[in-house]
C-alpha cells in the first residue's frame, strides 16, 4: 500500500459521513459513496478494503496470538473513550456506534499489519541454510525443536485443524538423537521445513486440508495451522497441490522467482534451482501467477504452462497435456518428444544416482514414452536406450552415458 493510499484511509476514518455510512447506511449516503468510488479509483481501493477488513474483522481476531488481542482491545478502549469526550452531543447514539467502529478499523488495521509483519519469513535463507544432497532421510526441521527423521522412502505426514501432526502406517519417526518417538507429535502453530531428498518423495495434508505431493529433491517451508489473511507456503523443487477450497483466504505457493495465488483448485509447480526454468501448470480451477523478475501477472486456465527461462528471462504459455506434467505423483515418468538430458536428470532426481553424459554429445535427441519409476533402475535406463540411440554403464556407483555411435553408422 503507498504512502498516498494509508492517508486516504485515514481521512475516510476520519470523516464521520463515512464512517455513518458504514455503520448506519442510508440511501443518500449510499448515492453519494459510490459516486466518490465512481470517480476517483483510489478513493475506491481504499474504501473497499476498508470494507473487507470489517467483513473479515472477526475472522481475523481469530487468527491473533493473546499478546495481540490484549494490544487490539486496548487501543479499541482508548480510540472509543477518546471518541465519546469529542463527539457532537446531538449525534451521540450515532457517533457512538461510529467511535468504536473507528478504533476497532485503526487498530485492526494497525495490528493486522504489525501482525502480518511479524509472520514474514526470510525463505531463500531458511532454503540456504539446508542442502537436499546432505540428507538422507526425508527431515522436518522445526523452530527451535529436534529435527525429525522418516526412514521410509514414501514419507505421509498428515496435520489436523489444531496443527497436531500425525504419521500414518509404520513409518519410523527418529530425533536427531536417534530416540523413537510417537506417531502423534504436537508441533502447536510453528513453521515447518521438510526437505525431501533424492530417491525419496512424501505426501502432506495440511491442517486446512489441502494436499501436497513433494518430489524428489525438493524443499518446502509451511506452517502447522496457517495464520494471518492468506495460506502461505515456499517450495524450492516440485510438488503437485490439491488446495483446500476457502475464499476468505487465499493460497499462495512461493518460489525463489514466482507468487502462485489461489482459491482452490489442483496445480503443478517446479522451481528446481539447478534446472533453467520454473513452471506452473494448471489441472483445474483457476491461478494467478505473479512472475516477480519479469513484473508481470497472468491468469491461467486449466491445462495451461506458464514457463519462465532464467537463461532468456522470458516466459511462455502453452496447452500441454495435463498427465506428462503430473504423473510423477503416480510413479510414474511420461514424455512425449522430450530432450532426453530433461529425462535422465528427472531419473537421477528420482533414483539418487549420478548420471554422467556430456550435453553436447547428446543435444538434439528427443525421446517418447513412459517409464515405471517403481522399476529398478537398471530397468528404467535399459528402456530408456530403447527409446533413444544412447548406451550406458555403471562406474564407481554413477551410470555413465555415451551415444550409441553404431545405430549412427
Amino acid at each position: 500500500m503507498s504512502d498516498e493510499e494509508k492517508q486516504i484511509i485515514t481521512r475516510l476514518l476520519d470523516n464521520e459521513d463515512f464512517l455513518h455510512w458504514i455503520v448506519l447506511p442510508t440511501r443518500q449516503l449510499d448515492l453519494y459513496w459510490n459516486q466518490v468510488m465512481e470517480n476517483d479509483a483510489q478513493q475506491k481501493r481504499c474504501i473497499m478494503q476498508l470494507n473487507e477488513l470489517l467483513r473479515n474483522m472477526k475472522a481475523s481476531e481469530r487468527d491473533l496470538s493473546f499478546n495481540d488481542k490484549s494490544l487490539l482491545w486496548k487501543k479499541i478502549e482508548q480510540h472509543t473513550i477518546l471518541r465519546k469526550q469529542t463527539i457532537r452531543r446531538r449525534v451521540l447514539y450515532v457517533a457512538s456506534s461510529v467511535a468504536a467502529s473507528v478504533a476497532i478499523f485503526l487498530a485492526m488495521y494497525f495490528i493486522l499489519n504489525r501482525h502480518n509483519d511479524s509472520q514474514s519469513i526470510d525463505y531463500q535463507s531458511q532454503i540456504l541454510k539446508a542442502d537436499v544432497n546432505e540428507h538422507n532421510t526425508v527431515s522436518l526441521i522445526r523452530r527451535e525443536k529436534n529435527a525429525l527423521n522418516f526412514e521410509n522412502d514414501q514419507v505421509e505426514l498428515v496435520y489436523d485443524r489444531e496443527g497436531k501432526l500425525k504419521v500414518p502406517g509404520d513409518t519410523l519417526v527418529q530425533d536427531a538423537g536417534n530416540v523413537a518417538m510417537t506417531k502423534d507429535t504436537d508441533i502447536g502453530g510453528e513453521m515447518n521445513h521438510l526437505i525431501v531428498p533424492y530417491g525419496k518423495m512424501s505426501h502432506i495434508t495440511l491442517s486446512d486440508g489441502t494436499k501436497i505431493w513433494i518430489n524428489s529433491g525438493s524443499q518446502i517451508i509451511y506452517p502447522s495451522v496457517f495464520t494471518g489473511s492468506n495460506r502461505e507456503l515456499f517450495v524450492e523443487g516440485e510438488i503437485y497441490l490439491e488446495v483446500a477450497k476457502n475464499e476468505n483466504k487465499p493460497f499462495v505457493v512461493k518460489t525463489g522467482i514466482m507468487d502462485v495465488t489461489v482459491l482452490g483448485t489442483g496445480f503443478n509447480v517446479c522451481s528446481y534451482k539447478e534446472e533453467s526454468e520454473q513452471s506452473i501448470l494448471l489441472v483445474s480451477g483457476a491461478i494467478s501467477v505473479k512472475n516477480n523478475v519479469l513484473k508481470e501477472t497472468r491468469q491461467l486456465k486449466p491445462s495451461q504452462l506458464y514457463n519462465y527461462s532464467k537463461a532468456t528471462q522470458k516466459s511462455t504459455m502453452q496447452q500441454v497435456e495435463i498427465y506428462d506434467f503430473i504423473c510423477w505423483k503416480y510413479g510414474f515418468l511420461q514424455f512425449s518428444h522430450k530432450e532426453l538430458s530433461t529425462v535422465l536428470k528427472r531419473i537421477q532426481k528420482h533414483y539418487n544416482i549420478e548420471i554422467a553424459y556430456d550435453p553436447q554429445e547428446l543435444e538434439g535427441i528427443r525421446v517418447s514414452g513412459k517409464l515405471d519409476l517403481k522399476e529398478d533402475i537398471h530397468e528404467v535406463m535399459r528402456l530408456t536406450a530403447l527409446a533413444s540411440n544412447i548406451q550406458y554403464k555403471e562406474i564407481d556407483n554413477k551410470i555413465v552415458v555415451t551415444l550409441n555411435k553404431q545405430l549412427n553408422e
